[in-house]
């Protein structure tokens, strides 16, 4: 559930940073400059939104089916020149976003992504955090110094105002449901993966920048002036955890005590998955072995990952026993034997079916799984919750049964995954005929077993709303474990 490792490869490609398949390249490569025929590009269109009618599990969750309609329509208005498979991908990602599913995603032709592999691109080589309306530079990962400094504001870039760029960006993500911090945070995270998925990569790049103290000017970057590889390493680097000391960590997660408060553990979770079960235990009994009186979770920025990972975890916070429930309909089962899988994917189904749990829910399908809060290590102090919108998919479910069925305190951001569910555990490939172009398609959703509503579109609001500005982004001031080291305080003083 969630994005797996393999996002990192495909965003340029298709969606991550690894593999740009631009159609600007210092060598031309037929595949990725290969235009199609507005004939060939509305049978693509044509199929692919047919089969999102026939059965995508967001085609009416949030909008009605003549909403999609208009939106396919949009798309083929443009369709009146030959295109490349990215000029094309630029124009579907936006109808993908309609559906309101984060988990949907166009990926570049195994052709494209393969030659890809052999190109390399001029990067834009800014990390550009939209801040009340305006594009602030907050980071310049592998421009040459001197050239521009964070907490510069970009007004235009390649003749286009500011506004628009963000605008154009922003349609390139697709989020669950009417969320917008998903998008918003993607867009800051990866600024140039998404600044060409929108408008393509140039031989240069011309900013109209304003410097802190007022003054304007015009700025022209060229490939001598960015370092590829170290923008690229930048952008994959984990978040940093928070200071401390060290008592447990798996990979990029770890348990720490805060120097300012070693009463105050921080559990920094970047991925959920199944192998951290042994890591949890561990970690769950070095907090049971000291006088912790609060415990933080950090999800900020954690993109997911397996099911089952997420409720090993919820084993030691949730007071009582809850479900895991997901579920499909027989319009999915119908599509899903038109998408492209591996053998295993193929055989879920059949293993799923297996689950002694099952039932039927207005039409749909369902599979539930039941969990039991761990007897020996369960944590019953006060938990607080980080979340941005890089909380997404399994993060986003955690954060919610936690603030729902624990009563935890969430602190930050709003989820970029949905409060209510999400559409995941199990994704196909659908393959456009013409360009070869794939569309990850799920083919079950997660539905939160939590008492918080209907589902209205929104990710998991935050307990206590936390605002940056533009200061605190570049100084990379964390004011969202500060509120929390706040609250605790006042707790302790009632």
């Amino acid at each position: 559930m969630g994005f797996s490792s393999r996002f990192w490869g495909v965003l340029l490609s298709g969606f991550g940073v690894a593999a740009p398949a631009f159609s600007q390249q210092t060598a031309p490569v037929s595949a990725l400059t290969r235009q199609y025929t507005p004939a060939q590009l509305r049978h693509d269109l044509e199929v692919l939104h047919q089969t999102v009618k026939a059965g995508h599990l967001g085609a009416r969750t949030y909008h009605s089916p003549a909403y999609l309609d208009s939106c396919a329509a949009a798309v083929q208005a443009q369709l009146t020149q030959p295109l490349t498979e990215r000029e094309f991908r630029a124009l579907l990602r936006p109808y993908v976003a309609a559906l309101g599913c984060g988990h949907t995603a166009v990926q570049a032709s195994e052709a494209s992504q393969a030659a890809a592999k052999r190109a390399t691109p001029f990067v834009l080589p800014l990390q550009l955090a939209p801040v009340a309306g305006r594009l602030v530079v907050v980071a310049t990962p592998g421009l040459r110094p001197g050239l521009l400094q964070p907490g510069d504001e970009v007004l235009a870039l390649n003749q286009r105002p500011a506004p628009e760029v963000l605008q154009g960006m922003l349609r390139q993500v697709p989020s669950d449901g009417l969320n917008q911090t998903h998008a918003l945070n993607a867009v800051r995270r990866n600024t140039y993966a998404y600044y060409a998925n929108a408008f393509g990569l140039p031989e240069e790049h011309v900013l109209q920048v304003r410097a802190a103290n007022g003054t304007e000017r015009t700025l022209r970057l060229t490939a001598a002036d960015v370092d590829t590889a170290q923008a690229n390493q930048q952008a994959r680097a984990a978040r940093q955890p928070a200071p401390g000391r060290l008592l447990q960590r798996h990979g990029s997660n770890s348990l720490r005590l805060l120097p300012q408060d070693s009463s105050v553990a921080v559990l920094d979770l970047n991925t959920l998955s199944g192998s951290q079960k042994s890591f949890y235990k561990a970690a769950f009994r070095a907090l049971q072995q000291r006088p912790v009186r609060a415990l933080v979770l950090d999800l900020r920025d954690n993109g997911g990952g397996q099911a089952f990972g997420g409720n090993a975890l919820l084993r030691y916070l949730l007071p009582a026993p809850f479900q895991f429930v997901f579920e499909t309909g027989p319009e999915q089962r119908k599509v899903r034997r038109q998408l492209a899988m591996g053998f295993w994917e193929r055989a879920t189904p059949g293993l799923m079916s297996t689950n002694p749990l099952q039932t039927w829910q207005r039409g749909r399908h369902q599979f539930v799984f039941r969990f039991r809060p761990s007897r020996q290590l369960h944590y019953n102090g006060p938990v607080y919750v980080l979340t941005n919108g890089g909380t997404f998919s399994m993060a986003s479910y955690v954060a919610a049964y936690l603030k729902h069925r624990a009563g935890a305190t969430v602190v930050g951001e709003e989820t970029g995954g949905g409060e209510a569910g999400s559409n995941a555990m199990l994704s196909g490939r659908l393959r456009l005929p013409e360009t070869g172009q794939l569309v990850h398609f799920p083919v079950y959703r997660v539905v939160h077993q939590i008492p918080a509503g209907p589902d209205t579109g929104r990710g998991v609001l935050p307990t206590v709303p936390v605002t940056y500005s533009a200061a605190d982004l570049v100084q990379g001031h964390d004011r969202d474990l500060a509120t929390v080291l706040e609250l605790i305080a006042a707790r302790a003083a009632k």
